[in-house]
């Protein structure tokens, strides 16, 4: 896109909305440990189903992106 060009031609930089998660989540909780789930298919049932099985075994337990809440919220 031309706003895009134009700003990295300012030197300004572009970063994605998952940059802008991981790089506020380093200063507030360096330590706590995330599972990222990429791929084609199957992407909502394994997030699930793994959020289901950390939470039965009483690990403190978020899910977020497309189901649960978005990762920028």
């Amino acid at each position: 896109h031309w706003t895009v060009e134009l700003a990295r031609a300012s030197g300004v930089e572009i970063i994605g909305d998952i940059e802008l998660f991981c790089r506020q989540r380093t200063l507030l909780a360096p330590a706590a440990p995330f599972i990222a789930i990429t791929g084609t298919n199957g992407k909502s049932t394994t997030t699930a189903l793994t959020a289901h099985i950390l939470k039965s075994a009483g690990r403190d337990t978020q899910m977020g992106g497309n189901i649960g809440r978005a990762v920028m919220t």
